[in-house]
């Protein structure tokens, strides 16, 4: 057992060393306005890049791009990213760190902006490390320009908003269908602005694409989880050594329900897991001067988190751990010619392997610690080979 466990540990580091290394189709254009298809390793971005890794394919080397280089680049499905001089303000939005000045402080950079939507008007977004947001306008007749928004504070304790970025929406996207009640309305946020651009755009009668940042996956999944349990059991007396029964290893069967929900952040690469079941284990064992014959059934309630190691449309892999609450019922063992009743009532832990194609079929390796009874002393391990079939 002990060394299944520690394969299990080896195949989760090589796995997750794997999945920091994903490359998923892309191009960029360089300064000359060349377009290079290839590809772009995947990372997360929550802050606009200033450089990424590329591949002509996949035996090939990666490069590093920069900034300087580089005038746009995309990855298909995902995301697209422009290189812009714009001046920004970088006022904090921190309570402890909010300016006294109303206005902006504008400075000149070059930025990689990620398109938001793109038409005849577009919307950007630039994100920083510390979580500054700031939303940027342009048109086929007009430069690009920072829709202004700013907290401030006024009086030495009341904070205060520059919602100027609303009569800059005002001035520059002028439409029948849209009043200046409505503009006022929206928050500056990406949702709400990106409504207002594709308004803004139907209205002209032009075509744009959205780039929305949507879920890849549903963000709930109902997933039948049958199993086979490979299962030691061990138990002895404290005080006579010769009456150690030791029990190898013996199959033994689980259902469960596994539900799934999927966290909106990092790519949906993050879940957490209810899955409840129901346990069954029987076997017999012998030592020199004793037997053992061991029933034990237990309703099952692990509550834990999932990663996605690998997260492409058909085929994902992914590790998991629980807290696993356990109920044993009408669970028994007879042993040196007494019968006792199995109860465990206690909270154990899990870890699990898995892959999943198309979202829908899965198989997961899954290891459980030990579980230790109310009898004597006794102890029990377990390793599960999971099948699943996700109904929702």
């Amino acid at each position: 057992m002990r060394k299944l466990y520690l394969t299990f540990l080896y195949v989760i580091i090589s796995i997750f060393t794997l999945a920091q290394n994903t490359y998923e189709k892309g191009y960029y254009l360089n300064n000359g306005g060349q377009k290079t298809e290839g590809l772009i390793k995947i990372q997360d971005w929550r802050k606009n890049p200033a450089d990424f890794h590329f591949k002509a394919s996949d035996g090939s080397q990666p490069v590093r791009m920069t900034i300087d280089s580089i005038t746009e680049f995309g990855v298909s499905g995902i995301s697209r990213y422009i290189r812009r001089k714009v001046k920004i303000d970088r006022s904090s939005e921190l309570v402890t760190e909010l300016s006294i000045y109303r206005e902006p402080v504008f400075n000149e950079e070059v930025l990689f902006l990620r398109m938001v939507v793109e038409g005849k008007h577009r919307l950007y977004e630039y994100i920083s490390g510390n979580n500054l947001r700031r939303y940027f306008i342009e048109s086929d007749n007009s430069a690009i320009e920072q829709l202004i928004y700013k907290s401030y504070l006024f009086d030495n304790k009341n904070v205060g908003k520059n919602n100027d970025f609303q009569k800059q929406l005002w001035l520059h996207l002028r439409c029948d269908d849209i009043s200046m009640a409505q503009i006022e309305e929206t928050g500056y946020d990406r949702n709400s602005l990106t409504r207002l651009f594709e308004k803004f755009n139907q209205c002209d009668h032009t075509g744009f694409v959205s780039y929305k940042k949507k879920a890849r996956y549903d963000d709930f999944n109902l997933t039948i989880k049958p199993g086979l349990n490979i299962s030691t059991f061990e138990i002895w007396n404290p005080v006579i050594e010769d009456q150690v029964v030791n029990i190898g290893a013996t199959a033994g069967f689980q259902i469960g329900c596994e539900v799934e929900f999927i966290l909106p952040f990092r790519k949906t690469k993050w879940a957490l897991l209810v899955e409840p079941g129901y346990l069954s284990y029987k076997a017999q064992g012998s030592s020199r001067w004793t037997t053992a014959d061991v029933k034990y059934y237990s309703v099952e309630l692990p509550v834990g988190i999932r990663y996605y190691l690998l997260n492409s449309k058909t085929s994902r892999i992914f590790i998991n751990g629980s807290v696993v609450f356990s109920h044993s019922i009408n669970s028994e063992i007879f042993y040196y010619y007494q019968r006792f009743m199995l109860i465990h009532d206690k909270v154990n832990g899990s870890v699990g392997l898995g892959y999943k194609y198309k979202n829908r079929f899965s198989i997961e390796f899954r290891a459980g610690t030990h579980r230790q009874f109310d009898v004597g002393s006794a102890e029990y391990n377990s390793i599960s080979f999971l099948l699943g079939y996700s109904i929702l």
